[in-house]
């Protein structure tokens, strides 16, 4: 048995994450993070000398020098920047206590009659912080978060207190994703408001949604402005439920779906442009498009592997969404390492892992039994990415939509013409006078939202799981069973094998009560280290994850 092929990523993409784990044992025992990660590094360091005086001697290849070269600078980069956050994080520990607060509204949370204020520019006592505190207004007076909006400053008295970064050898990778260090409750007679200006992203934000919701109405204009931009804010806690029983939470968080949408309709549009320039405007597009997501992990992935696959065709070499997939999954974690224990980050690249390794197989297996290509590329796509969220699905939610597989395969095209239809009718919209024009995504967007409905009221459409960290050996073990190992011979009982392994995995259990359990009774659970919460009048018995 040996791998079809040699993929520079998939070995810097293995070194980077065992940086990461190093990083992750330095948050944990911070003496054993220096020793581990010092031996690691050396290790690696000597590695690569080794293949660049060979590679000078003539007697290996530049791809290996190149490959260890930089496996050695991402992984340093990785330790170190997983160290550092790690020991600021350590002091904003001691930032807690009763403090008089000035910051800036950065975002405004009021779904379900939660009225959450976020703010950053923080200062405390006079002296400035870095990170957000996010502030949870008395549901006895909401008038102040009623009113305020982006851009304007808040000042008030409050105890703050300090989100732990590790819970239980858990790591809060929300908490690290969008940098909300502090959180505390305040009176809304207490907070004082001086109105600011908000940012031009804030602006053109804040403009989208009023023209959505003018037109299309509250929950459907909410609806397509999260589909567009990954904001759920202003989403009721039930809408975003049995989006997510059904299977299709996915449309309401930016990822590689909505990317190659709007990519696939930027070539339509510049048909007639050359290459070049093509390429240039989409790229350009792309970078915006990040920025109106604010970071997401997985548009950031999504976009950089667009950027390669336009490179790769613009150089006229060959595509590989595997080398892809882990050279994204290498520079983001480079950068920003503790998002390898964020969900977003590892359901995203889950899905697209999924379907690097098992897309083609089922799709050539499905044409090879007389099923036409393109149902056969949906299915397989659809059933690759189910395959490659199960991991992270159990560990951090505790649950599998059994349904999804079907929903997507029957939907994914419709919700391609429902998403363009918003892009193109926004744009045509924002011209004055004519926003009605909404009315037609509105009516689109209709069904999608009944069928949601309706599959998460079906029974059994949530299978409620209890596993463990183990569970994310299911990835290696997915990979030798994929078409990126040759075998010549004993495919299927590796398969059976893999699967048999894969399952082990997912059942070894945490010893707590399962989420079916917190799910039945309506108790409050702290899971993965988000705050998790059952809805208590909610029919469809669901987990929420507060983000």
């Amino acid at each position: 048995m040996r791998a079809v092929n040699f993929r520079a990523f998939l070995i810097i993409s293995a070194f980077v994450t065992g940086a990461v784990l190093c990083s992750y044992l330095y948050m944990c025992f911070k003496t054993a993070g220096i020793v581990v990660g010092a031996v690691y590094l050396t290790a690696l360091a000597a590695l690569a000398v080794v293949f660049i005086i060979r590679f000078v001697k003539s007697k290996a290849k530049l791809r290996m020098a190149v490959t260890f070269g930089l496996s050695l600078v991402l992984s340093l980069l990785a330790f170190c920047f997983g160290a550092a956050y790690v020991n600021s994080r350590a002091e904003s520990m001691k930032n807690g206590g009763y403090h008089y607060v000035v910051g800036r509204v950065c975002a405004v949370d009021i779904r379900n009659g939660r009225y959450r204020i976020d703010l950053e520019d923080l200062v405390f006592d006079g002296k400035e912080h870095d990170g957000i505190l996010r502030i949870t207004v008395r549901a006895s007076d909401n008038n102040v978060a009623e009113t305020v909006q982006c851009g304007d400053g808040l000042s008030f008295n409050a105890k703050v207190s300090c989100k732990q970064l590790v819970s239980d050898g858990k790591v809060d990778g929300t908490s690290y994703r969008t940098d909300i260090i502090y959180t505390a409750t305040v009176s809304s007679d207490e907070i004082k408001v001086i109105f600011g200006e908000p940012s031009p992203i804030e602006s053109f934000l804040s403009g989208l949604r009023e023209l959505l919701t003018k037109n299309m109405g509250d929950k459907y204009g909410n609806i397509a402005f999260s589909m567009l931009t990954g904001d759920k804010h202003a989403l009721g806690y039930d809408v975003t439920d049995y989006y997510s029983a059904a299977g299709l939470g996915h449309i309401m968080a930016v990822s590689g779906l909505h990317i190659g949408f709007l990519v696939v309709l930027l070539n339509i549009i510049l048909a007639r442009v050359g290459r070049k320039t093509r390429f240039g405007i989409i790229a350009a597009f792309l970078v915006v498009y990040v920025v109106i997501a604010d970071f997401s992990p997985s548009v950031v992935r999504a976009a950089i592997m667009c950027v390669i696959a336009m490179f790769s065709v613009f150089v006229g070499g060959r595509r590989d969404i595997l080398s892809a997939v882990l050279c994204a999954y290498s520079f983001i974690l480079a950068f920003k390492p503790l998002y390898l224990f964020e969900v977003g980050f590892v359901l995203s690249f889950g899905a697209i892992f999924g379907i690097a390794l098992f897309a083609r197989t089922f799709a050539r297996g499905m044409e090879n039994h007389g099923i036409h290509r393109k149902i056969g590329n949906a299915v397989g796509a659809s059933a690759s990415v189910q395959i490659g969220i199960v991991p992270a699905e159990t560990y951090f939610f505790g649950k599998i939509q059994t349904l999804a597989l079907i929903v997507n395969v029957i939907l994914i095209p419709y919700i391609a013409v429902v998403f363009v239809s918003i892009v193109i009718f926004s744009i045509i919209g924002a011209i004055p006078g004519i926003g009605a024009v909404l009315v037609v995504p509105k009516y689109l967007l209709v069904p999608i939202d009944y069928i949601a409905q309706g599959i998460a009221a079906v029974p059994y459409s949530t299978f409620y799981v209890n596993t463990t960290a183990a569970a994310f050996l299911c990835y290696p073990v997915m990979f030798v069973a994929s078409e990126y190992f040759m075998m010549n011979r004993g495919k299927l009982a590796v398969i059976l094998a893999s699967i048999a392994v894969c399952f082990a995995f997912l059942c070894i259990n945490t010893g707590k009560p399962s989420a079916k359990y917190y799910a039945e009774t309506g108790k409050t659970i702290v899971a993965a280290a988000y705050d998790v919460e059952i809805l208590p009048n909610n029919p469809l018995k669901n987990i929420r994850l507060e983000m």
